[in-house]
């Protein structure tokens, strides 16, 4: 499998996930596990080694297929988060953003680069005509993100998803190539 490597800043860099990556990555969510649980359902599943290297595995192979792309966001060579698409929908040309950051590097500015980075990549490389992210309606830190560069708030989806505490409500945020190329690159 070929390299995809991004560039974000002299300090970030997004690159797809490799075998070699597993345990970085297992320690990554490990770490936060109890941080990351509150939002994120799959982290339960997280249980050892293997369940990282199925993750990893998948990746590659939805790669392959141009149905989605993970990537590694690095910090000063460290394995800090995953962002990528979880969803590319060919027919439509249309791709939906899932993100994570370990608790310790919360609030210096590294998801918001990468995200900036990625919908860059997303309509201007992968050629896409609208990337959406759907955030936990109560998931604050998460909601800053699509606001932030300049995402439309298109409608809140009730009961979306089951997590410790029960089923919560989605925000569903959007936004086309032409609305990105007047506001994307700027928005901070």
């Amino acid at each position: 499998m070929d390299t995809l490597e991004l560039k974000v800043s002299n300090d970030i860099t997004l690159r797809n996930l490799k075998m070699e990556d597993v345990l970085d990555l297992f320690d990554l969510v490990d770490r936060s596990r109890e941080y990351l649980g509150e939002w994120l359902p799959w982290v339960k599943n997280v249980v050892d080694v293997d369940s990282e290297l199925a993750f990893i595995k998948d990746s590659m192979q939805r790669m392959e297929f141009g149905l989605g792309i993970d990537l590694g966001i690095w910090f000063k060579r460290t394995l800090v988060g995953v962002i990528g698409f979880n969803n590319i929908d060919l027919r439509n040309k249309k791709g939906s953003i899932g993100y994570f950051l370990g608790e310790r590097y919360q609030g210096g500015g590294i998801m918001i680069s990468s995200c900036r980075t990625l919908v860059n990549y997303g309509f201007h490389k992968l050629n896409l005509h609208k990337i959406v992210i759907r955030c936990a309606t109560e998931n604050i830190k998460s909601i800053r993100i699509p606001e932030k560069l300049g995402f439309i708030l298109e409608g809140t989806l009730r009961e979306e998803e089951l997590l410790t505490k029960g089923y919560v409500d989605h925000y569903y945020y959007g936004i086309t190539r032409k609305e990105w190329d007047q506001v994307g690159t700027i928005v901070e």
